[in-house]
């Protein structure tokens, strides 16, 4: 069975073992895109550990091409003289997936003030006067509320890539994630990487290490500070479609150049 399939099975034995209920894909669904993936003579993926997924159930790594996803880096850059209001911030929707549960446990006895900005899913929100729900915001203004925060947070269970993880990094902040979300691919776009913590197991105990190791680098920030520096433009959306053209380039250029080679 597909490691996707097995996924979603220990996924629903867990929601029923602490009583939630919770939406995932169809059975069918699943089925079908991974059908899709075996017709395919390459597969566009996000990160590395999605990649480990495909290479784990059998398929060639050079079937596949690793592009983290871009950001818009005209909205989502480091304010200058902005006022802090939160010390973390997690944007997403509100879902065990996300791994709410675990954040909601690593921070059940702390002061710190946290804002979430997404839609309320299957887990329920805290009603803790530390923490502050806000439904979804505009991209265009998003880039603000990052800026009022001090670090970022996702940790999700498991995520091809966590897209608010460049619009938090091209915003200067620290981040704390779990290894499955593409954290380690964005180390790359960073002369010293440790701006992202990444933890290894997915429980509380490591999510609040973590956090408190991120805060601690949020103190070690001048005002304003982008950590990007040349290699925002890498990240931007511009850099993910020049580097997915550019891999394109070299598939017709190669197997053109194959077919001259039988041809002679």
């Amino acid at each position: 069975m597909d490691s996707r399939l097995v996924m979603m099975d220990n996924l629903k034995k867990y929601c029923n073992k602490i009583n939630r209920k919770v939406k995932l894909p169809s059975r069918l669904d699943i089925e079908r895109e991974l059908l899709s993936y075996k017709l395919s003579d390459y597969i566009c993926i996000p990160s590395k550990h999605a990649q480990k997924s495909f290479t784990a159930n059998g398929y060639e790594e050079d079937r596949t091409f690793i592009n983290p996803y871009g950001v818009d880096i005209e909205n989502f850059f480091p304010r200058k003289h902005k006022t802090i209001i939160y010390d973390v911030i997690m944007v997403g929707t509100w879902v065990m997936q996300k791994g709410f549960d675990i954040l909601t446990e690593a921070l059940k006895t702390s002061k710190l003030r946290f804002l979430h900005i997404g839609n309320i899913g299957d887990f329920s929100f805290p009603k803790k006067k530390e923490f502050k729900h806000i439904e979804h915001v505009d991209q265009m203004e998003l880039g603000k509320y990052y800026n009022m925060a001090k670090i970022s947070i996702l940790p999700s269970r498991q995520d091809g890539f966590g897209l608010v993880l460049s619009q938090a990094m091209a915003c200067g902040l620290p981040i704390v994630c779990t290894k499955d979300t593409g954290g380690e691919d964005l180390k790359q776009f960073l002369s010293d990487d440790k701006w992202i913590v990444v933890i290894e197991k997915t429980n509380a105990a490591e999510l609040k290490a973590g956090i408190l190791k991120a805060l601690e680098l949020y103190d070690e920030l001048p005002e304003g500070y982008d950590y990007m520096k040349e290699s925002r433009s890498e990240l931007s959306w511009r850099g993910y479609g020049k580097s997915y053209a550019d891999f394109l380039d070299n598939i017709y250029w190669g197997e053109k150049h194959r077919g001259n080679e039988t041809n002679v």
